[in-house]
């Protein structure tokens, strides 16, 4: 059996110990780990008389003691126009209306929350919904719902608050309004 490392000589102890090794033979590596200075929870990895530190993935440096600003090295780890902040071991999103989640990548169901009247069927948007109405129907958010008559067809009935008017639309006005707070949006 060969002595590990070749070029120490037999049985000297101390030089055996001093180039990370220990046993007889110097044959034996010295685990370098106990006792290391890895911080932020990195993984200590032992090599011969010294070791070295795996960080985790918010922090880096030698002993991983530098936090690493996940805003400035991943623009995009925020989603949907969301502003990213860095803290210590992490970051977080602050999403704008609409959106929700870690990443800010999850679309809030506005339809959740929403109260379309009389069969309507609620429509989800990015920040707001719509009531797309029943035929022979019409009306926004909680607004009663009017019959319209037939016989104004090319107007439109309007229901503002409880009263109700017959108008002539400049355009075709066969469009879905959608409700944001009780008013109607048109896009």
């Amino acid at each position: 059996m060969g002595l590990f490392p070749p070029d120490l000589p037999q049985h000297d102890a101390s030089a055996c110990v001093s180039a990370g090794f220990r046993g007889k033979n110097c044959e034996e590596n010295i685990d370098d780990c106990p006792g290391n200075l890895c911080l932020n929870g990195a993984t200590c990895v032992d090599d011969v008389n010294r070791y070295s530190c795996v960080c985790p993935p918010t922090y880096t440096g030698e002993l991983c003691e530098q936090d690493v600003d996940e805003c400035a090295h991943r623009p995009s780890v925020c989603q949907n126009g969301a502003t990213c902040t860095n803290s210590i071991g992490g970051y977080s999103c602050i999403c704008v209306n609409g959106w929700t989640g870690p990443d800010c990548s999850v679309n809030i169901d506005d339809c959740a929350g929403a109260a379309c009247f009389n069969g309507a069927t609620c429509i989800d948007r990015v920040g707001s919904f719509y009531c797309r109405c029943t035929p022979g129907k019409t009306g926004i958010g909680k607004v009663d719902l009017e019959e319209v008559n037939p016989h104004l067809r090319g107007w439109r009935v309007e229901n503002h608050l409880g009263k109700t008017s017959t108008s002539s639309p400049d355009r075709d006005s066969n469009l879905d309004l959608p409700v944001l707070s009780g008013r109607a949006q048109h896009d």
